[in-house]
């Protein structure tokens, strides 16, 4: 069976060559429909990156939502998805505060989540892969994400992420 993965790489390189390029990413989208081949969740990150470099934040957290509520195996957000999340959530915050200079009038959506409701949806999502087994490892959890979490909770001066450090 075809795989996502040329297409994803495509992708990739189109978010690092010319990210305004929306026909090119319509025509990866297009062609990859027209073979019939499914999205995964290395794609649907990708286009998570690139939504952001667009600064088109709403379907952003429209695709995250999507992902969260999915019950299929593999297509629910993992360590990168909350990690580009909690960068973005850290660059708007640093925006506000007139210290990012590359999104200077970057402003969240309605749709987009708090930093602590984030944090709580990506501890459900590491319960929901390990069944509830809190200290099993899970693709969702991993020590560049929470260090991302923690950085947001710290910037905000919040105690969780006094918490999150002990």
């Amino acid at each position: 069976p075809a795989t996502p993965q040329p297409y994803t790489d495509l992708l990739d390189a189109l978010a690092s060559a010319d990210p305004v390029n929306k026909d090119a990413y319509k025509w990866i989208v297009g062609h990859m429909q027209s073979n019939g081949i499914r999205a995964d969740l290395a794609f649907y990150n990708v286009t998570l990156d690139l939504w952001i470099s667009h600064e088109r934040l709403a379907p952003v957290f429209e695709l995250y939502n999507k992902l969260r509520e999915s019950d299929q195996p593999g297509f629910t957000p993992d360590a990168h998805t909350y990690g580009v999340l909690f960068g973005l959530l850290r660059s708007v915050r640093r925006a506000g505060e007139g210290r990012q200079k590359r999104l200077p009038r970057l402003f969240l959506p309605d749709n987009a989540p708090s930093s602590r409701t984030l944090f709580r949806e990506m501890v459900e999502c590491h319960l929901k892969y390990t069944q509830g087994h809190m200290t099993r490892s899970s693709p969702v959890l991993t020590t560049t994400v929470l260090d991302k979490a923690l950085a947001v909770f710290m910037a905000a001066g919040s105690k969780y992420g006094f918490n999150l450090n002990l």
